[in-house]
């Protein structure tokens, strides 16, 4: 509940720099390194301006950055991380990242070498998981998930919007609509994606999640 006062989060988190990623879904590899205030005060703009739909080129998203350590005492790591088990990786802390943006902030389809714990904290957030298939990650460049450098791409990254596929350009792709499930995540729920499962995700308005990546 703290973090839905972003006054709380400025006074933590203050002029540390962030990482923000600029333009819409693989539109662009941009990134700027702004201060928390700064993207704060951007925020605040969008806010002010009525929370509408963002033009492409004026979406600014704080994807993946680091926890900083002010606030990893706000945050509960979800015991089951602390398992040994094959089905959650070695339990192994690797990394625990921040997202936060305004609506339409999207994720594309990819895939991690790492399991993940996705823990929405404000907002919700829309998730598009591709049933775990080792198959689909071992295949080539021809496969329907149009991935990789041939497709302008990164070697864990489609090209392929799942949301509103373009099955003239990705015909492909067709085959993998039966296998695509999708949930809402609101504040509080939390989200298992074994390592190599293909997903995506879109923030469906003001949201901030913080991820667990282990190995």
């Amino acid at each position: 509940e703290r973090w839905r006062d972003r006054a709380y989060l400025v006074e933590k988190i203050g002029s540390i720099m962030c990482d923000v990623e600029v333009g819409a879904y693989n539109d662009s590899s941009e990134r700027l390194s702004i201060s928390f205030e700064q993207y704060s005060q951007y925020l605040d703009m969008w806010e002010e301006s009525g929370k509408g739909a963002l033009p492409k080129e004026q979406v600014l998203y704080l994807a993946q950055n680091d926890l900083p350590s002010t606030l990893i005492e706000d945050i509960e790591i979800p015991s089951i991380c602390e398992y040994p088990t094959p089905a959650v990786s070695k339990g192994k802390l690797y990394h625990v990242k921040l997202w936060m943006g305004p609506t339409k902030c999207v994720s594309p389809l990819h895939h991690d070498p790492l399991d993940n714990f996705l823990m929405q904290i404000v907002g919700r957030k829309r998730v598009y998981v591709i049933d775990h298939d080792e198959t689909l990650v071992d295949c080539d460049d021809s496969s329907a998930l149009y991935f990789g450098e041939r497709y302008e791409q990164q070697n864990n990254t489609s090209a392929v919007d799942v949301e509103n596929p373009n099955l003239e350009k990705y015909p492909r792709f067709r085959s993998m609509l039966p296998y695509i499930a999708s949930a809402t995540l609101e504040p509080g729920d939390a989200l298992f994606i074994p390592s190599q499962c293909w997903h995506a995700a879109r923030s469906l308005e003001y949201s901030i999640s913080v991820n667990v990546w282990l190995r």
